[in-house]
């Protein structure tokens, strides 16, 4: 189905800062011990600017360990010089595609169609720290650092 946007190439949940001041270190996130847990897929969704919406994602379904480490890490990042915490609320999810301009029927009629799309669990054995670039239509983001769960 065309929804007027551009399907993501690769798959990650992630907590977004606003700025980390270019400096590429581990913010104290090596200091961060959690267990590994399960993740699965329940739903679908799209973030709107108040006037159409710009992102449609698969949503992970909530869980006590996922908002635990997701406070873990704000945590840690608030307390680095220079990094900017985004100040929306954390709401898990893959990104599916950026949208440039979608029908709102066509929109609305595919989060129905998919509203029960589900995945069976799978085990968060790790998380990343990545970088982002943007200028170019889809953002780039760059491996920077991966931490081990469950150690």
């Amino acid at each position: 189905m065309d929804l007027a946007g551009e399907f993501s190439h690769h798959a990650e949940i992630h907590r977004q800062c606003r700025r980390a001041g270019g400096r590429r270190h581990r913010h104290g996130l090596d200091r961060i011990h959690a267990p590994a847990f399960e993740v699965a897929i329940r739903g679908v969704g799209a973030f709107d600017d108040g006037r159409r919406a710009r992102l449609l994602y698969a949503a992970i379904e909530p869980s006590p360990a996922l908002s635990d480490l997701e406070a873990r890490v704000g945590a840690a990042l608030a307390r680095v010089p220079g990094v900017e915490l985004e100040t929306r609320r954390f709401v898990p999810h893959v990104t599916l595609a950026r949208l440039k301009d979608p029908d709102r029927n066509r929109l609305g009629a595919f989060l129905e169609g998919n509203g029960t799309l589900g995945t069976p669990p799978w085990t968060a054995d790790c998380f990343a720290l990545y970088s982002s670039a943007t200028g170019n239509e889809q953002p780039v983001y760059t491996l920077e650092e991966r931490f081990e769960l469950g150690l």
